[in-house]
C-alpha cells in the first residue's frame, strides 16, 4: 500500500455503502437512482454518499448530453478499491 493514505482506507471500510458504491461503480457508470435501488437506500442517502465519495476523488462524474449525471470510479478510487479487496 505504497502512498496510500491510511486514514482513507479506514474511512472507506467504515462506512456501511462506501465500498460496496465503489464495487459497483467499478464494473459500469451508474445514475444515483440506480445505485440507490442496488443498495435498496433513500435516494437521498445516496445523493450524501455519492458527494462525500466526489469529493474525497474516489469516484468522478459524467454528465451527458441530457444532464443527466452519471457517476464512475475515478484512477485513485481504483487504486483505493484494490488496497482494500
Amino acid at each position: 500500500m505504497d502512498n496510500v493514505d491510511r486514514t482513507l482506507v479506514i474511512w472507506i471500510k467504515d462506512g456501511d455503502y462506501r465500498k460496496e458504491i465503489l464495487k459497483m461503480l467499478e464494473e459500469k457508470p451508474m445514475l444515483p437512482s440506480e445505485v440507490a435501488e442496488r443498495l435498496e437506500i433513500h435516494r437521498s442517502s445516496t445523493s450524501r454518499l455519492l458527494k462525500r465519495l466526489k469529493e474525497k476523488g474516489l469516484i468522478e462524474n459524467i454528465t451527458s448530453e441530457s444532464r443527466t449525471v452519471e457517476y464512475s470510479l475515478s484512477k485513485k478510487g481504483k487504486k483505493y478499491l484494490t488496497c482494500i479487496s
